[in-house]
């Protein structure tokens, strides 16, 4: 390489350098223009109520009912076990009001070995397709970018937790 080709390479990296930095600070400049717009569930969200109806394997077994959902967690903390003769003795039912966007409520359930170690079933929630949560979410991100902020984007937001068991079941069913 000639003299000529080494000092047109090196204005032309100096030059890349330069406007990578200017479109840095620019960048940098609109991203610190941005405000929290906290927890947004998205316009299309629907209030659904769900009935979960879950059997109790072993009869007499204490059952424990959790959640590894920080918000389910705190609504079944804050409830307790109902009773009613309507509920058929060896299950539980587990009504559930929430927002949601392509999610639903789930549980599973764990059957310990040991008699002495309580059966456990757990809250959970599922999307029923991740491209379609995100196609929901789309118009409310696109919204707030418009618009200088961002925030959380939930698709599930539970309500209400009720656990409803038989008058018989009563002693051995607990919410943890």
């Amino acid at each position: 390489m000639n003299k000529r080709m080494r000092t047109t390479m090196l204005g032309l990296l100096c030059g890349g350098l330069l406007l990578m930095g200017i479109g840095t600070g620019v960048a940098f400049v609109e991203y610190a223009g941005f405000t929290y717009a906290g927890e947004r569930m998205p316009d299309t969200a629907q209030e659904e109520t769900t009935v979960l109806t879950v059997p109790l394997e072993q009869p007499g077994k204490p059952v424990r009912i959790s959640s590894y959902s920080g918000e389910l967690l705190e609504l079944l903390r804050a409830s307790s076990v109902e009773t009613s003769e309507s509920v058929s003795p060896g299950t539980v039912r587990i009504g559930m009001t929430y927002k949601a966007v392509e999610a639903e409520p789930a549980i599973w359930t764990e059957t310990a070995e040991d008699p002495d170690t309580p059966d456990r079933i757990y809250l959970s929630w599922s999307n029923r397709s991740d491209l379609a949560s995100l196609m929901a979410c789309k118009d409310t991100v696109l919204e707030d970018l418009r618009n200088h902020r961002i925030g959380e984007y939930r698709i599930f937001q539970p309500l209400t937790v009720t656990v409803t068991v038989h008058p018989d079941d009563a002693a051995r069913v607990s919410v943890e």
